[in-house]
């Protein structure tokens, strides 16, 4: 039976009997009691589900995420029907609030591999995919690509949306439709998020996130669960 390890990549006895005397502390199970393991064991499943990780479809485009939201106050709200401020100046309209996409960009998405399909295994948490598969979901060039090409629009077109933004938003305030609206600086925090974290911005573009198995072995009911989703 192949070891399942994270720190001896070996199928030798000898390998696996030498890492674990040359370890003075920590539990250790020793190598003569390998051949108990069965597929029951809840160390066998919890080391099988750490040889892979998991895969979670996102919704959320970067359009949405730059949009513009304004708050209505009770007069704007009572006018969001039919009133033209709204109708003629590309705002959606939502029960509370209206909001608008300032930022006109296409972004080149990663190129479908369909990894999900061959190789991963549905579960409530996503689909699971092993370590060997994962590092060719998305080519780190491909994303490095669309980071540039996003940042040097975003440098382009920001002082037009910031003019844009502020138009609205004092076109707003004066009908009286909004109260301390903060959304001309909103969108300068959303562009600072997404320099900050790769991981958001990574998420966005290629509609999904990669995460280890989110809990350790004393969840052994939820692990067990997990795996029997995997058969």
């Amino acid at each position: 039976m192949a070891i399942l390890s994270q720190y001896l990549a070996s199928y030798d006895l000898n390998d696996i009997q030498a890492s674990y005397e040359s370890k003075e502390n920590g539990q250790w199970i020793s190598p003569k009691e390998c051949e108990e393991f069965g597929k029951e064991d809840d160390n066998f499943i919890f080391a099988l589900l750490n040889e892979g990780q998991f895969c979670h479809k996102w919704s959320d485009s970067l359009s949405q995420y730059l949009a513009i939201k304004y708050d209505l106050n009770d007069e704007g709200r009572s006018r969001t029907m039919g009133d033209p401020l709204f109708q003629k100046t590309g705002f959606e309209i939502a029960t509370a609030s209206i909001s608008k996409q300032y930022f006109n960009f296409t972004p080149p998405h990663p190129v479908d591999r369909n990894l999900i399909k061959k190789y991963g295994i549905e579960t409530f948490l996503g689909h699971w995919l092993p370590y060997a598969a994962l590092p060719n979901m998305v080519d780190d060039g491909e994303f490095q690509h669309f980071r540039e090409e996003l940042f040097t629009a975003l440098n382009e077109q920001m002082p037009y949306i910031c003019e844009a933004i502020n138009r609205d938003y004092l076109r707003l305030e004066l009908n009286g439709l909004i109260n301390g609206n903060k959304a001309p600086a909103r969108f300068r925090e959303k562009i600072k998020e997404l320099q900050d974290s790769n991981d958001k911005l990574y998420r966005i573009w290629s509609k999904r996130e990669v995460f280890p198995l989110p809990y350790d072995i004393s969840n052994r009911e939820r692990i067990r669960d997990t795996f029997i989703s995997l058969n």
